[in-house]
């Protein structure tokens, strides 16, 4: 009997370090948990869980006893001693978070034809290239990259399974946020630590998000507009009460902007101008414009007194 080699990937044959047909890795997903957008940083954290499953021939043995099953139940931490990929998250904030070990595999299946299991529980931090110019009526796309790091396509790809690769999408929510759809992509693409034409396998699910917007009516929009109507109450004043005037313009006003500023803080400095900037600007224009008139109400009724 051969002994098993757990550091030499399933179908290589001895004294070859390649195969004619790679290694199919069935991969899932399981996006039910929170998750949150971190605005400020172009970062997203989320807890999903991840299947992997193919089958290594090595592991083949035959059962004769009809009371043990097909697929046997392993304890999580004897994957150790079988081989398994090594993955890579791009773009993940906290690397290695995405290895297997003793506090990431919940689950562990073989079975009798070599087929294996893997179930593992993954808290990833990621960027996100974030676009505000509809801030906060925008939609956005963050995605999950998962590749195999050290091993080209040619001998491991990775790929999505064909039944419930995506599951519980309908349960998914994340924090400010609501998922309106979703696109898994098998890929593969040129790193610098393999030779000059190897590519490694990779597997995508982009998320498309809608801001949820309707908190930003209270927030935001609700306030500044009682703001402006606030400073059309001047209109109503004597010509002659200026401080009284000028007292509510001017707080008014200071009012609008200290709201504008609590609000832009959440948010990074970019080049573009927002849809909530522009309704801010508006807003404090109108203000503005209500100080202007009684400047100009005010000089007129002194040059007819005069």
């Amino acid at each position: 009997m051969t002994p098993y080699k757990r550091f030499q990937r399933p179908g290589v044959k001895e004294g070859f370090s390649t195969m004619d047909d790679p290694l199919y890795i069935n991969v899932s997903l399981d996006m039910s948990s929170l998750a949150s957008i971190d605005d400020l940083n172009s970062e997203y954290s989320l807890v999903l869980t991840m299947d992997l499953e193919w089958y290594d021939e090595r592991l083949h043995f035959d059962c004769s006893d009809e009371d043990i099953p097909v697929v046997l139940s392993m304890e999580p931490g004897q994957h150790s001693r079988i081989w398994t990929p090594k993955l890579g998250v791009p773009g993940v904030k906290e690397p290695g978070s995405a290895e297997f070990n003793s506090q990431t595999v919940i689950a562990f299946k073989l079975g009798t034809n070599g087929y294996i299991f893997i179930r593992s529980r993954l808290q990833l931090k990621l960027f996100c290239q974030l676009y505000f110019e509809n801030y906060p009526f925008d939609s956005q796309k963050c995605s999950v990259k998962l590749e195999v790091r050290g091993l080209p396509d040619e001998n491991v790809w990775l790929r999505w399974r064909e039944l419930d690769a995506f599951r519980n999408a309908e349960r998914f929510h994340m924090s400010g946020f609501y998922l309106i759809g979703y696109e898994l992509l098998n890929d593969s693409v040129q790193v610098l630590d393999l030779f000059e034409d190897d590519r490694v396998s990779r597997v995508i699910v982009t998320l498309h998000m809608q801001r949820e917007w309707h908190h930003f009516i209270l927030d935001v929009f609700l306030p500044s507009g009682l703001f402006v109507m606030m400073s059309w109450l001047s209109f109503w004043l004597e010509i002659s009460a200026a401080p009284a005037r000028v007292t509510l313009g001017v707080t008014t006003m200071l009012t609008l902007v200290t709201n504008s500023m609590s609000t832009r803080e959440k948010l990074p400095k970019v080049k573009y101008i927002h849809s909530l900037d522009i309704w801010i600007t508006f807003c404090t224009f109108i203000v503005f414009a209500s100080l202007i008139e009684f400047a100009i109400v005010s000089y007129l009724y002194r040059s007819d007194k005069n």
